[in-house]
């Protein structure tokens, strides 16, 4: 018993729960068999007092049930609409699922041929990746070319062209050494020529593995996903590299016009034998300005005593021509290897380009409103 202002109120009886006769699935089942007990029943309801919000859903629910019509027989499993007893019969079961998306298996062609343009819309621009791969193959080995001749001329200039060569000086004088470089001895513009193929070979050709496989996948999505496609543009990394790209060409640009002119400017010059025997070695030779390759043109022009200080000048010095010509199909090269880049960017979108591709899907929009 519990007290109150009010009197005593009754002990709370047990939550009221409706279980479910054996028979309920059978025909011969009726909504009066629920209430008068039997295999199945329901607890008497609570007192007014007592009831809360929870009772009072539970006895709702419970009439929903007792008010069912069970008149069919109970569904199973086995039958396509089997939930449909807990759906209201206006609604039908089907339509309360979403439809199933059939399952179609297609070959790569066969996917390509469905992945098409819409009709009416403007051809699809061609990549011309086809012709960068190879070009890039080509620039990096030409770069590779570039700094093996560089290499071998540095070389050289740091052992045997260090000197001393010995000169026959004319008229029955005795010989004297000759230093092996000039005091004027200019070397800029073979750094030059290094940095260029160092960045070409690096930069461009180790890039551009990573910028042509994104390249790739770039255009393999866009066979798939027409949509998508026309508003996308080439990824990030391509358009990283691309820019690398045209900036070798310039940096080869310059190095291939920093070497001729060097070369022209020190060309034709000769070795004063006179000035030579005065500063003999260890001394350097001060006047005007050499390049190596021009410096050591000078020196064959000379009686050198040592035949073989003459055959090794001779071959160092088809390297040291091979670098300087070597720096205009590089140059070529990385010019066009730069066009294509820089097509396939302006086409396809990049570097504020919105692409001929976008740039025609939104006048195909413009057109039809």
């Amino acid at each position: 018993m519990v007290g109150g202002a009010g009197g005593w109120l009754p002990a709370r009886l047990p939550t009221p729960f409706v279980y479910p006769s054996p028979r309920m699935g059978s025909s011969r089942s009726s909504r009066s068999h629920y209430y008068s007990g039997g295999d199945g029943g329901v607890y008497t309801q609570l007192p007014d007092l007592n009831r809360t919000r929870s009772d009072l859903h539970l006895n709702n629910l419970a009439k929903n049930i007792l008010t069912a019509d069970f008149s069919t027989s109970t569904p199973t499993p086995e039958l396509d609409d089997s939930r449909g007893c807990l759906l209201p019969s206006s609604t039908p079961y089907n339509s309360r699922l979403p439809p199933r998306r059939p399952i179609i298996i297609m070959s790569s062609k066969e996917r390509d041929s469905y992945n098409v343009p819409p009709p009416g819309s403007p051809p699809s621009p061609k990549s011309w990746m086809k012709y960068i791969v190879p070009v890039t193959v080509l620039l990096t080995i030409d770069a590779i070319i570039s700094l093996a001749l560089v290499s071998s001329t540095v070389s050289f200039l740091h052992n045997y062209g260090k000197g001393p060569f010995e000169i026959g000086y004319p008229l029955g004088v005795s010989s004297f050494l000759l230093s092996g470089h000039p005091a004027g001895l200019v070397t800029d513009h073979g750094h030059t020529v290094n940095a260029a193929g160092g960045t070409a070979l690096v930069l461009v050709g180790g890039g551009g593995v990573l910028g042509l496989w994104a390249l790739g996948r770039f255009h393999s999505r866009r066979r798939k996903d027409y949509t998508n496609y026309v508003h996308s543009t080439v990824p990030k990394e391509f358009q990283l590299w691309a820019g690398i790209v045209v900036l070798s060409s310039l940096l080869t640009l310059g190095a291939l016009i920093y070497t001729f002119v060097e070369a022209r400017l020190t060309s034709g010059q000769t070795i004063d034998l006179n000035v030579a025997k005065e500063y003999a070695y260890p001394l350097l030779y001060p006047d005007d300005r050499w390049t190596p390759e021009t410096w050591f043109e000078a020196v064959l022009a000379l009686p050198l005593e040592n035949q073989r200080d003459e055959d090794v000048i001779r071959e160092r010095l088809k390297l040291m021509r091979g670098w300087k010509w070597n720096t205009i199909p590089m140059f070529l090269l990385g010019l066009a290897l730069a066009g294509l880049v820089v097509r396939e960017v302006a086409v396809f979108g990049g570097w504020g380009f919105k692409g001929r591709r976008m740039r025609d899907g939104e006048e195909t929009e413009d057109g039809g409103v």
